[in-house]
């Protein structure tokens, strides 16, 4: 599992600020950090983002810290890193939907221009397509989605700016009735400050659709909405001046956005296996000489996770001809079996004193139902 730590830290020394190099404390240790603003000094406290918690990677101040004091870590735990993904980046699939924007992979929005709303991307996924049917199969319970964000607004301090998917959903099986689904990945829910996100800052989100019915269509859009300045107003729309230069105009970056479907391990059992098929459910019935229609390529998932739900599966990545499933868990129960006598009154901790105690307390209930059985029995032939 991956974790992005947030330290607050005190700046201690700008003298190389130009370059956009800062030395930082978190109260323990002073280490080098990086950004492209030069505004900080010394004394100022910013959040500065590791990596994964890992200190030898590069260290990035995210902006300034305004709040309490406490200097405490910020620990982000992805909503992703318990979803085991079932299919790859659906808008970089072949033959899967259609590009509204050329340059989707790194785009820009104004702010306050006169686009406020920017269809991104669609598909439709139709009756014979794989990942309707494994929907239908019920192998794909959430949805995910994922971008990076690199804004520099300024002095903006309000209004909001993201990704929208609308999902047409078809309520059950067989029902002509569609549903519009709207779900937004929100610049109040980003973590960090979504107006100063001064390096690609990556953003993620899940959407359960486990009852929500069958998609059909998925429409990507970027938005926006009104900003104000630290006074409260709105901020004039981008013009060109005399000079030619561009007035007011700031940026919103976003790339490598990421939709796929996938299965949160949190609602899944561990150590479960599901078959599947992705071809059609359909057979028929009339024809004595099997047609391809009742052909079928099964698939096979093995939910294996940890107590914090991360995916194991086969736990050095390769498939072991060797492993057996059904031995692993006789020796499992075998040993939870003598577990569960250890440590009772009278009962020895060696393990033919364990097995005695267990063989006597499963075979206990099976001596009073016989004997119950038995009397019960004699007492009406009397």
């Amino acid at each position: 599992m991956s974790y992005d730590t947030t330290l607050i830290c005190t700046i201690v020394d700008d003298s190389d600020k130009n370059r956009g190099h800062y030395i930082v404390t978190d109260g323990t240790i002073k280490f080098d950090a990086y950004t492209n603003d030069t505004k900080y000094k010394v004394n100022d406290q910013v959040r500065v983002s590791v990596l994964n918690g890992d200190f030898s990677q590069r260290k990035f101040i995210e902006g300034e810290y305004i709040g309490d004091t406490s200097g405490a870590p910020v620990i982000y735990i992805s909503p992703l890193d318990t979803v085991l993904p079932t299919t790859g980046n659906l808008i970089q699939e072949k033959n899967m939907g259609t590009l509204l924007e050329s340059n989707i992979n790194e785009f820009c929005l104004l702010t306050n221009s006169s686009e406020k709303y920017k269809i991104l991307w669609k598909t439709s996924i139709d009756e014979n397509s794989k990942y309707r049917i494994l929907q239908s199969n019920g192998i794909y319970n959430v949805i995910t989605l994922k971008a990076d964000f690199l804004t520099d607004l300024g002095n903006l301090i309000s209004g909001n700016y993201g990704l929208r998917l609308d999902l047409l959903v078809q309520p059950e099986v067989g029902s002509s009735e569609r549903i519009d689904k709207v779900i937004l990945l929100d610049s109040n829910e980003m973590i960090g400050n979504p107006y100063s996100f001064e390096i690609y800052s990556t953003q993620e989100k899940t959407i359960t659709i486990a009852s929500t019915g069958i998609i059909t269509e998925i429409i990507l859009s970027a938005y926006q909405s009104v900003t104000l300045d630290e006074n409260g107003n709105e901020i004039a729309a981008p013009f060109i001046n005399n000079e030619g230069q561009v007035i007011g105009q700031e940026d919103i970056w976003i790339k490598d956005i990421n939709i796929g479907f996938g299965s949160d391990l949190v609602s899944v059992e561990n150590n479960s296996l599901q078959i599947y098929t992705s071809d059609s459910a359909m057979y028929d019935y009339n024809d004595g000489y099997g047609t391809e229609l009742n052909n079928k390529q099964i698939g096979l998932i093995w939910y294996n996770k940890t107590s914090n739900n991360e995916y194991v599966g086969f736990s050095d990545g390769l498939y072991d001809l060797t492993y057996d499933e059904i031995q692993y868990r006789k020796e499992s129960y075998a040993d939870s079996r003598l577990l569960a006598q250890k440590d009772k009154a009278g009962v020895a901790s060696d393990e033919l004193s364990l097995t005695l105690a267990a063989n006597i307390e499963e075979v206990f209930p099976k001596m009073i139902n016989a004997y119950t059985s038995l009397t019960t029995d004699l007492s009406q032939v009397l």
